[in-house]
């Protein structure tokens, strides 16, 4: 394992760095405290099964066993639960339970959460525009974008994720929030006047496309609407009711701001805890987390244009909804994903969660990806619930 001496906030996201530094995010780069309750600790009920030797398709590969295909994915804990209950769950990498590790843009799909949330108190209106709330906004091509609009990546701004292109305008946004160094010496600092500075496409046609920076300015919008900060927010509305039982961090830029896209480092018990809550409709226990039509929602989602996605091949079957992926929105399977690996995958016929925390060495590896599809796919034939 990398030592902590070689991880910097400059490789910090590159292998072999990652390895240790996703799990201590908080020792490299600015971090504040999503605080749990422990009053509401809801803790897990463990029914492990002899899942690690479970042969797996892997891409063209003979089936291989479940736990062969963790390692080699460069997997640092999975966990799977199936009606609430633990059946699985393993660590590498050094990892423990009460590790935080950073989850990516898994964050995105709790951000989306805690604007559910925040929209059922008649906090949010979801037509209004962003400049409604956010005052800085007023005068940028963002705040005359909904918060619809930014709930499904439809912003319609000129911004590309495209991580093969080094000259995709993602590394410039992430190094504007102090993520990686800076590429020009007169590059804007500080994600608020990055988003604040973005321009729209007027070539865009407002299909779905993949943009970290419309999380972000739903995490300001947040903040703006509630007076309060993310981390409070988070922690008031989700972590907290949620049962959560290990502080989470969430890291910011250099001048505070919390990076709502991908920021967000927990356990991976905690991160299953999450997952439950969306596979049970928002509840925990008898109590409305997240409001169950919201929920709902997530499952759901604009097939047509998803399809003409780059995504639209890997899920065929899918849409983007409320920052969620519906992978399957005739069954109601959804995932939530991170680069280099963090997942959230729900099937909820078949009433099974399943998480994974990862430091895999590239941002985007398809074939890593249909691996850990394969597994989630595998476990919940093999587990397939009685109707």
């Amino acid at each position: 394992m990398v030592s902590e001496a070689l991880a910097t906030a400059a490789n910090w996201q590159m292998a072999p760095y990652n390895r240790w530094a996703f799990q201590n995010v908080r020792a490299v780069l600015p971090t504040v405290i999503v605080s749990r309750d422990p009053a509401l600790v809801r803790p897990f009920v463990s029914s492990l099964q002899d899942l690690g030797s479970l042969p797996c398709p892997t891409v063209g590969q003979t089936p291989t066993a479940l736990t062969d295909v963790l390692s080699q994915t460069y997997v640092d804990g999975f966990l799977v639960l199936q009606n609430g209950n633990v059946l699985f769950e393993q660590y590498f990498n050094g990892l423990q339970p009460t590790s935080t590790h950073i989850i990516m843009s898994v964050s995105k799909s709790m951000i989306g959460s805690l604007i559910g949330i925040l929209e059922s108190r008649g906090v949010l209106d979801l037509d209004r525009p962003c400049r409604f709330y956010v005052p800085e906004l007023r005068h940028s091509d963002y705040g005359a974008v909904t918060l619809r609009a930014l709930l499904d990546m439809r912003s319609r701004m000129r911004y590309s994720e495209d991580y093969s292109d080094p000259n995709a305008e993602f590394f410039d946004f992430d190094a504007a929030c102090g993520l990686r160094p800076l590429r020009q010496a007169n590059s804007i600092v500080g994600m608020h006047t990055y988003l604040a500075a973005m321009k729209s496409d007027p070539h865009d046609s407002g299909d779905f496309q993949y943009r970290s920076t419309d999380s972000d300015v739903l995490g300001w919008v947040a903040e703006r609407a509630m007076g309060q900060p993310l981390q409070q927010l988070l922690s008031e509305c989700l972590w907290r009711p949620m049962g959560a039982e290990t502080n989470a961090d969430l890291m910011t830029d250099t001048f505070g701001a919390p990076l709502a896209d991908g920021g967000l480092c927990v356990t991976l018990r905690d991160l299953a805890r999450f997952g439950e809550c969306q596979r049970n409709d928002g509840h925990v226990g008898d109590r409305s987390v997240i409001p169950s039509g919201w929920v709902a929602a997530t499952r759901a989602g604009d097939r047509e244009t998803f399809a003409k996605s780059p995504q639209g091949s890997v899920f065929p079957k899918g849409a983007y909804s409320r920052q969620w992926w519906a992978v399957d929105s005739e069954r109601g399977v959804q995932m939530a994903l991170g680069i280099h690996g963090q997942t959230i995958y729900i099937d909820k016929p078949n009433r099974l969660v399943c998480v994974q925390l990862a430091s895999q060495p590239e941002p985007f590896n398809l074939e890593h990806l249909l691996s850990t599809l394969s597994v989630c796919r595998t476990l919940s034939r093999e587990l397939r619930a009685a109707p």
